[in-house]
């Protein structure tokens, strides 16, 4: 009992923190040619789901999944694997604004 208290003391302190950050993230501009207008939608894409979108999503994709739960109890699994891939997924579009600026070093 005392080595797990232990081990977790330790994973709680020495464990690095994750602050939320801000997610403005400028990916900058082709200066012009046929890419401008992409450039400018995927800007507008990171604007968005960076912020106010992910959150929507993950409401709506979260209602639905203890809508599933409650309307089919005995099919708990695939409710528990849907709210499972909604935390995946709003993970993956909050840090969408990352990868894409990731992606902008090659």
């Amino acid at each position: 009992m005392m080595n797990r208290v232990f081990w977790s003391l330790c994973g709680l302190f020495l464990a690095p923190a994750a602050f939320a950050a801000n997610n403005d993230v400028d990916l900058g501009s082709t200066g012009g040619g046929p890419l401008e207008a992409f450039s400018a939608f995927m800007q507008e894409l990171v604007n968005f789901v960076g912020g106010p979108g992910v959150l929507f999503i993950a409401f709506v994709s979260a209602a639905a999944a203890v809508s599933l739960w409650v309307a089919a109890p005995k099919q708990g699994s695939a409710a528990m694997a849907w709210a499972f891939r909604v935390c995946v997924g709003v993970i993956l579009l909050m840090n969408i604004a990352i990868l894409l600026t990731w992606l902008q070093g090659f």
